[in-house]
C-alpha cells in the first residue's frame, strides 16, 4: 500500500525526521493527477537545508522586497529567499520549492 506524505516532523533534540502520512487515502503509484502531498523535489530541498551542515541558516522563507530600497513604493520587486540571503549563496533559489513560496507570497500580498 502506498500512502500520501502530508508533512515531515523534525525533532531537533533527538535529530530524528518522521513523515506525517495521510492515513485515509491510498495512492496509486504513477497516477498523481490528484496528488496534493509533497513533491519529492520539494522534500529533497527541505532535507538538504536541514541536514547539510554547510548550510548555516536553517530558516526557509521567502519575501518580495522593493528592488530599490530607497523607493519602496517602486514598480519592481525582487525575490529574496532564505537561507540563500543569510548564507550568501544560491541554495534554493530557482527551484520549484522557491517558486511555490513566490506564488504564495504574491497571493498573500
Amino acid at each position: 500500500m502506498t500512502k500520501k506524505v502530508r508533512g515531515i516532523y523534525f525533532n531537533t533534540e533527538d535529530n530524528i525526521c518522521s513523515f506525517i502520512l495521510e492515513e485515509s487515502e491510498e495512492v496509486t503509484p504513477g497516477n498523481d493527477d490528484n496528488f496534493s502531498g509533497i513533491k519529492i523535489s520539494d522534500l529533497a530541498v527541505a532535507l538538504f537545508v536541514y541536514c547539510n551542515e554547510d548550510v548555516k541558516s536553517k530558516n526557509i522563507s521567502f519575501s518580495l522586497e522593493p528592488l530599490d530600497e530607497r523607493h519602496p513604493e517602486g514598480d519592481y520587486q525582487k525575490k529574496v529567499v532564505w537561507p540563500d540571503e543569510t548564507d550568501g549563496r544560491t541554495i534554493i533559489s530557482g527551484t520549484d520549492f522557491s517558486e511555490i513560496m513566490f506564488e504564495t507570497d504574491w497571493i498573500m500580498k
